[in-house]
């Protein structure tokens, strides 16, 4: 589930469950094929990471975990470097006063040295980073050689990478089928969430053996084969979809008073840790929907039939004059021939049925 959040207050609601099923459905309807946007560039707002990256110091180090869409590789960082303002008084230096380096588990991707003014452009090679389970990470570490006379390590006068973004090589795909299409769907509307500082509010399962939903004779109702098991890529949320600064909140009780205090300062998405399906299981969704107050909530995920079902049914209970919509190109369904059905019904109940092309227009 993913819930997003500005003011006026507005919330998207999604629900995703990475079970490893595979449906009829799934693999029919093809929605075209061929190429979409090569050697794109992607700003890290628009991965859901923030832009700005700071180092304190003679030496700072900030480490980035960055998803990489399918059919591309991870070619470079771009940056404009806002140099310490104790280095500012006499530009350009030459020879330079620094360096960054790329680093990939103790591995020297690539150094480069500062540029020769403030706000100068900057580009990092990230050629033979790995990526594993549509990401990257990296760290990258800062050495400022100052002249003689110039002081930049009281802490107070950060070096700055600003408006950092990812060049990507190669080519993304257009879908052809339904598997195919829904992960970028789903991305539109993460990426939309990030640039127009929306917060979201995800939720996850996070299960252990000996969970009532795990089941070795799964029912595909109530009962499920093991799915999101702690600790395995499985319960990770796919890259379409990587939360900005996400505040973890586990299905135990919290205080509602604290926590409602903890999620208005909390600058970043919130994820909600569940051991069932239903979202509602975790008893904080409702205290933190309070603190926030939204005044609408649109929903978007998988599966339309067990954890959209049990997120929009708990909504209409609890919640019944929050409008709800649901986008339609950015749902799936289980048991595919549940779906109209369960439309007709939220539709007649008032959820509104939109879009996804609708909903990023607005």
């Amino acid at each position: 589930m993913t819930l997003r959040v500005r003011r006026p207050a507005s919330l998207i609601l999604a629900a995703f469950i990475a079970m490893g099923v595979t449906t009829p459905s799934a693999l029919a309807d093809p929605v075209g094929s061929g190429q979409v946007a090569a050697d794109p560039t992607l700003g890290l707002r628009d991965l859901g990471v923030d832009p700005t990256l700071s180092f304190y110091g003679l030496e700072g180090t900030q480490s980035l975990v960055i998803p990489v869409p399918q059919g591309v590789a991870p070619a470079a960082l771009t940056a404009s470097v806002e140099l310490p303002f104790t280095l500012r008084r006499e530009l350009p230096f030459d020879p330079p006063v620094g360096s960054f380096t790329v680093l990939q588990n103790g591995r020297t991707i690539s150094r480069v040295d500062l540029p020769g003014a403030d706000n100068g452009p900057i580009r990092l090679p990230l050629t033979g980073a790995e990526v594993r389970d549509n990401a990257f990470a990296v760290s990258i570490r800062t050495n400022l050689l100052p002249p003689e006379g110039y002081c930049i390590a009281d802490g107070s006068t950060p070096l700055r990478l600003n408006g950092v973004a990812v060049e990507f090589t190669g080519t993304e795909r257009a879908p052809a089928t339904v598997a195919d299409f829904l992960p970028p769907v789903l991305q539109r509307l993460t990426r939309h969430a990030h640039r127009n500082g929306i917060r979201i509010l995800a939720s996850a399962d996070d299960h252990v053996p000996g969970h009532r939903e795990l089941s070795e004779a799964p029912d595909w109702k109530q009962t499920f084969p093991e799915h999101c098991m702690r600790g395995t890529p499985g319960q990770r949320k796919i890259a379409e979809t990587h939360l900005r600064n996400p505040m973890v909140i586990e299905p135990e009780p919290r205080d509602p008073v604290e926590l409602a205090a903890e999620v208005r300062a909390h600058d970043g998405d919130i994820l909600f840790h569940k051991h069932w399906f239903d979202v509602f299981t975790n008893p904080n969704l409702l205290p933190v929907l309070d603190a926030l107050g939204p005044d609408r909530v649109i929903l978007y995920g998988v599966a339309l039939d067990v954890c959209d079902k049990y997120a929009i049914e708990g909504l209409l209970a609890h919640r019944p004059g929050l409008p709800i919509t649901l986008v339609t190109d950015a749902v799936r369904a289980i048991d595919a021939d549940a779906a109209p059905a369960l439309l007709s019904d939220w539709e007649r109940r008032g959820v509104r049925l939109a879009t996804s092309a609708e909903v990023l227009a607005a």
